[in-house]
C-alpha cells in the first residue's frame, strides 16, 4: 500500500496543497493509500465510490469527504462515468492546531474517532462559496495564514444550516436586512425586501434558519447598535433611536441577553482596554414616544 507524504507533494514553504484529478475510463481508479497529513475533497462532477476503512460508499456531485491522516483510502468511478475530484491537503499539525484552539471538547471535530470520515453533500450556495475560494487560493501564497484562513472558512460553511435549498431571494433579504435603511422599519421590511407574504417568509426563515422575522430582525439592530457603540460617541439613546427601537428598556433587555452586558457596559469595557473610559449617562427605562 502506498503512504504519501506531505512533503512530496510542496515545496519547503507551501502550507497546503490543491489540486484537481478527473478519473475515467483510461484512468478509473486511485489504489487504497494512507497518508501523513489531513485533507478534504469534493466531488466537482461525475460518480463513483470511495473506498475508506474497509467499506465502499457511493461519492456524487457536491459531496465533500473530511480525510483524517489514520484513514485508509482509494476511489473508483462508476460504469462508464467520470469522476472529477478536487483536494486540499495540509500538515496534520495544523489539524492538530485548529482542534486544540478552537473545538477542543467537540469529540466530532473532523469526524472525530468515528470509523468512517465524515461526509456531506453540499447546497448550492456552499457549493458556490467552495468554489469561489479554492479559485482565490489558486492564486495566491500557499502559506500558513492562508492555510489556516481557508480551513476555518470552509468549517464555518459547512455548519450552514442545508435542509433543502435555501430561496435566493431569501438569501437576498436577509443580507439586506443588516442595512440600518432597512431593519429601522422591522420585519414587515424583511417581507417586502423578499416579495413574499409575511407568513411565507416567517415559515421559510424557521425551515431553514430555525429563527423568527423579529429574531433576525433584531440580530441585524444589535450587531448594528454594537458596532456604534464601540466606533462612536453618539448617546445609547440615540442608537437605540437609530435602530428602530421604540422602547430603551427593550433595547437593553436584547442588548444584555445577546451580550450580557448593558449598552454602556459594553462600551465601557471596550475602550477601557484602550485607557479611557468615557462616563455617559444611561437612561434604561424610558419609554420612547413618536
Amino acid at each position: 500500500m502506498h503512504h504519501h507524504r506531505f512533503k512530496d507533494y510542496t515545496s519547503a514553504k507551501e502550507m497546503f496543497h490543491l489540486a484537481k484529478i478527473t478519473l475515467g475510463n483510461e484512468w478509473p481508479r486511485i489504489g487504497l493509500h494512507r497518508h501523513d497529513f489531513a485533507e478534504f475533497f469534493w466531488i466537482d462532477g461525475g460518480k463513483g465510490a470511495h473506498l475508506v476503512n474497509g467499506e465502499n460508499r457511493p461519492l456524487y456531485t457536491g459531496d465533500v469527504v473530511l480525510i483524517r491522516p489514520e484513514d485508509v483510502h482509494g476511489f473508483k468511478t462508476a460504469d462508464k462515468c467520470e469522476l472529477a475530484i478536487v483536494n486540499f491537503a495540509f500538515p496534520a499539525e495544523t489539524l492538530g492546531f485548529l482542534k486544540d484552539r478552537y473545538f477542543r471538547g467537540n469529540p466530532g471535530f473532523w469526524g472525530g474517532d468515528g470509523s468512517l470520515p465524515l461526509q456531506l453533500a453540499l447546497n448550492s450556495h456552499q457549493y458556490s462559496w467552495l468554489e469561489k475560494r479554492v479559485y482565490r487560493l489558486t492564486r495566491g501564497p500557499r502559506t500558513l495564514f492562508e492555510t489556516e484562513r481557508f480551513l476555518l472558512s470552509f468549517l464555518e460553511m459547512l455548519s450552514w444550516n442545508s435542509v433543502g435549498e435555501i430561496p435566493q431571494w431569501l438569501h437576498r433579504a436577509c443580507d439586506l436586512i443588516y442595512q440600518p435603511k432597512h431593519f429601522v422599519h422591522g420585519t414587515s421590511e424583511l417581507a417586502s425586501l423578499s416579495g413574499m407574504t409575511p407568513e411565507h417568509v416567517s415559515r421559510m426563515l424557521k425551515k431553514h434558519f430555525g429563527q423568527t422575522p423579529t429574531e433576525i430582525v433584531n440580530t441585524a439592530r444589535l450587531e448594528y447598535a454594537a458596532s456604534k457603540l464601540l466606533m462612536s460617541n453618539e448617546s445609547v439613546l440615540d442608537i437605540c433611536l437609530e435602530c428602530g427601537f421604540r422602547s430603551l428598556s427593550h433595547f437593553y433587555k436584547l442588548f444584555h441577553t445577546r451580550y450580557a452586558l448593558s449598552p454602556q457596559q459594553y462600551r465601557t469595557h471596550h475602550q477601557s482596554v484602550l485607557g479611557s473610559k468615557l462616563t455617559l449617562s444611561e437612561d434604561q427605562g424610558q419609554e420612547i414616544t413618536p
